[in-house]
């Protein structure tokens, strides 16, 4: 009997949801992102449940970045990007009611657990007060999912040349045919 409980909560402790900044790289955060200059995250969201019609997620920003407003109309639903991983998807199509420090998902007919990716365009300030700083608490309406702690998720603020800035291959920098010299370009 107690060896069967302890299995139980083993097996339902393996499941459980997670937030993670994906790729990791992402989490290093430029000071001074602007509107016209933003810098992007993408959270990768894993769901142990299958949501229900209804259903939201709620994600605080951290304190200094906000969701960059790209076309100016004061909405920032319009600015988050959904991708699913899952198959058939997890049913998370909505981002209405999304604000500058929150994103907002809502699943409207119910879907499948698996992982969701949200990504968005951040702005950030060029003098943060503090190298670090994380994602607010994070909520599910389902009950089968628990709520995600603030600090379960950080970024680090740098400067902008020190981000990571990937280098072509030798096959796209030296000088070769391309498609706008030769019709069959190779490279």
């Amino acid at each position: 009997m107690v060896l069967a409980g302890l299995l139980a909560v083993c097996v339902s402790g393996v499941g459980a949801q997670s937030v993670v900044v994906s790729p990791q790289a992402l989490s290093r955060i430029p000071k001074g992102a602007t509107r016209a200059n933003p810098y992007w995250q993408r959270l990768a969201i894993e769901l142990s449940q299958n949501p229900s019609a209804g259903n939201a997620i709620r994600v605080g920003l951290p304190v200094g970045m906000g969701i960059a407003d790209l076309d100016g109309d004061g909405a920032y639903d319009d600015e988050i990007a959904l991708d699913d991983a899952a198959v058939g998807g997890t049913g998370y199509t909505s981002t209405q009611g999304s604000t500058r420090n929150q994103i907002v998902l809502t699943s409207a007919a119910g879907g499948t657990a698996g992982t969701l990716y949200v990504q968005f365009p951040v702005v950030t300030p060029s003098s943060p007060d503090f190298s670090g700083a994380i994602y607010g608490q994070m909520t599910f309406t389902n009950a089968k999912e628990q709520s995600i702690p603030a600090g379960a998720v950080g970024i680090q603020y740098v400067e902008p040349y020190e981000l990571s800035i990937g280098q072509f291959s030798s096959l796209f920098t030296q000088a070769a045919d391309d498609t706008l010299t030769h019709a069959q370009g190779s490279a």
